[in-house]
């Protein structure tokens, strides 16, 4: 059809950098009539999806390119050239039928160095590895963005690979978890999708976090879930949050996640820091001392990752240039990446903006009192703490008196709530936002 074409060549253009082509193909022109366009769509979750995410962007080419009164309609048919049509596109599956599991070989617990902040998650990993199935399980494992927690699952899925020869793990993040999930429901092959994740000996899912608001998602993921736990094969999650916080998913599958172990991995203390350094350092064999390990310690606030990239400039620095590594070449190289530490906004610097704002003291904040004058102005600081610093709940109740991560949540959600109804909330938040530069 004709009309249609144009606007499919027009929608493809618009769409070029997405992977979002396999929607737009699976789009059936039925009828043209009247400036009335009707599109076929194979079943409801296509039909929900290209409506609530193309179907505005193809009203709008339909009336540029064809007529400013067209209409478009989008309908189910389950016609046998709709299923022709389908064939075209690229195959469902995301995961390989062949036991090739997904895993990142490099990652393992040989290299991977534990320290305060995350001995405990590190010895809930090593516990299901050695017995999957059987001694956390699930296994919810939560921290902040960098801080090794794609390590960890990873690590646990090549333990497991070595010791129990001839399980079948499958590593996969959740966004590709999705992105199956699509292909097979598209192509009409829901059944292998469930054989796949239903059958496996261990389930490995990275960043469970993103299976906020896609519904039909979390509903093929509560019911794998329930087959793997009654069959006794184990389970890992990773997540940037704890269960509790992860917005818009059904209770029924926040309470599977909370029905294990759940381990933190916190940010790493100095020592720590250097270790990591180091140990990365002597991997890639990469030569520095320990004035540059410090270095680069003091000068990375939270994400390991950043230690990784900057031993990686250094190293190529050294490689190309021939230029043997120092402090001096250290901080000259890296001087356009790293911040100086003085920039970095710590908790104790909110405290004091804070302090000084209410005109109270900063032992009041770290007090126990409950006097409104000093626990609101308590419950903002904490809230600016995990707006504006990388620090985990736990971290920041360690940090105001050693209080319970549980009081934290409370006062981040309140102060939450309290911006967006009271104006004089909103503002003495703004302005000590702004203090703090």
């Amino acid at each position: 059809m004709e009309a249609w074409e144009k606007i499919k060549k027009e929608l493809v253009s618009m769409y070029k950098d997405t992977n979002d082509d396999p929607w737009i193909t699976i789009l059936n022109p039925l009828s043209f009539d009247n400036n009335a366009l009707v599109l076929g769509v194979p079943d409801d979750f296509s039909l929900d999806w290209i409506k609530s995410h193309y179907h505005e962007d193809i009203v709008k080419l339909a009336r540029t390119l064809l007529n400013d009164t067209t209409s478009v309609e989008l309908v189910i048919d389950d016609r046998e050239d709709l299923e022709t049509n389908s064939q075209k596109l690229p195959p469902a599956g995301f995961i390989p039928l062949n036991n090739s599991k997904g895993l990142l070989k490099n990652y393992t617990f040989d290299n991977y160095v534990v320290g305060e902040s995350n001995k405990f998650a590190s010895a809930a990993a090593i516990a299901v590895s050695q017995n999957p199935g059987k001694a956390y399980n699930p296994l919810f494992i939560y921290g902040g963005v960098g801080l090794g927690k794609t390590h960890v699952i990873n690590a646990i899925g090549n333990l497991i690979d070595n010791e129990h020869n001839g399980l079948n793990i499958i590593y996969i993040t959740t966004e590709n978890f999705v992105n199956d999930l699509v292909n097979h429901l598209r192509d009409r092959k829901m059944d292998l999708f469930r054989e796949v994740y239903r059958n496996c000996d261990v389930l490995l899912i990275d960043d469970i976090q993103f299976i906020s608001n896609k519904e039909r998602s979390q509903e093929e993921m509560f019911h794998t879930f329930n087959t793997l736990y009654e069959e006794k094969k184990q389970i890992v999650f990773t997540s940037d949050k704890l269960p509790k916080e992860i917005p818009n998913i059904e209770e029924r599958l926040r309470s599977r996640f909370e029905m294990g172990l759940i381990a933190d991995i916190q940010v790493p203390d100095i020592e720590t820091k250097v270790a990591i350094i180091k140990k990365k350092a002597e991997d890639d064999h990469i030569g520095i001392d320990d004035e540059i390990a410090f270095f680069l310690a003091y000068n990375t606030q939270s994400n390991i990752r950043e230690l990784e990239g900057y031993l990686t400039r250094l190293s190529a620095y050294a490689l190309l240039t021939k230029t043997k590594l120092n402090i001096h070449v250290a901080k000259e190289v890296l001087s356009g990446l790293i911040r100086k530490k003085d920039k970095w906004l710590t908790i104790d610097d909110i405290q004091k903006a804070v302090a000084m704002h209410f005109k109270i003291k900063v032992s009041d904040l770290l007090s126990n009192k409950r006097m409104k004058f000093i626990a609101l102005p308590r419950q903002i600081a904490m809230f600016l703490s995990r707006t504006l610093t990388n620090a985990s709940y736990p971290e920041i109740g360690l940090q105001f008196g050693n209080k319970d991560h549980s009081t934290v949540i409370h006062s981040v959600n309140k102060i939450s709530g309290m911006i967006q109804e009271n104006q004089s909330i909103k503002d003495a938040v703004e302005k000590i936002k702004k203090g703090l530069g």
